[in-house]
């Protein structure tokens, strides 16, 4: 992220980072840290920032690409659109949780992408920043999961250490990402991922890993 245009941006239009946080509903210390590289904006928390800036007279574009840099190609696969019904969450209490993509029987990820319709899961009461929501796809996660259930999750970016042991959405390195159950291995900063009906896989290096908060069955 390139902290140093969004302090430039704050300190030329006048935003104190305690306002910005106010405004997406992010806690200050939050913002700090990401002002200070020892945190990541999230993908989600980069739309709500953008959008705040809009009020200011500066492209959306150039917030998403300052702050995500060449991630923001996420953006496309979740539908970031200024003509799409996505909007960010003011509060996780209140509104909606957008869905975001598809879970499929190997457990693999898919995002949704510009073109297809935006989709909502009934609102949760979360203190989550970015709430997200993903829906299963077809049987090959059954048991466990069926069909059209929805598999709600933070998407913070981070490691999240509570992921551990518990089924999280984790993201490789090349930016892949899948329902698996977290396992710490024997070596540092390497884990093993347990899959539903596939076998584990060993000793993976993590770009972020979030865990399941909640599941709301078909």
């Amino acid at each position: 992220m390139d902290s140093l245009w969004l302090k430039t941006i704050l300190r030329a239009k006048k935003i104190t980072q305690r306002s910005l946080g106010e405004a997406i509903g992010l806690p200050q210390d939050k913002i700090n840290k990401a002002l200070a590289h020892v945190r990541q904006f999230s993908p989600i928390e980069a739309i709500k920032i953008a959008e705040f800036l809009e009020e200011y007279q500066v492209p959306r574009s150039e917030t998403l690409n300052a702050i995500l840099g060449k991630d923001a190609v996420y953006l496309q696969r979740v539908g970031e659109s200024k003509d799409s019904n996505f909007k960010p969450l003011a509060s996780t209490n209140s509104k909606s949780i957008p869905i975001i993509g598809t879970i499929s029987g190997a457990g693999a990820v898919t995002y949704f992408d510009a073109t297809t319709k935006r989709e909502f899961a009934d609102a949760v009461s979360s203190s989550a920043t970015s709430l997200v929501a993903l829906r299963v796809e077809g049987e090959g996660l059954a048991p466990t999961y069926r069909h059209g259930d929805i598999l709600y999750y933070d998407d913070h970016g981070k490691l999240e250490n509570l992921a551990i042991n518990k089924e999280a959405i984790v993201e490789l390195l090349d930016g892949q990402k899948f329902l698996r159950i977290l396992k710490r291995s024997p070596m540092e900063s390497r884990f093993h991922l347990e899959a539903t009906n596939s076998p584990t896989t060993e000793f993976v290096s993590l770009k972020s890993a979030s865990r399941i908060l909640w599941v709301r069955k078909a």
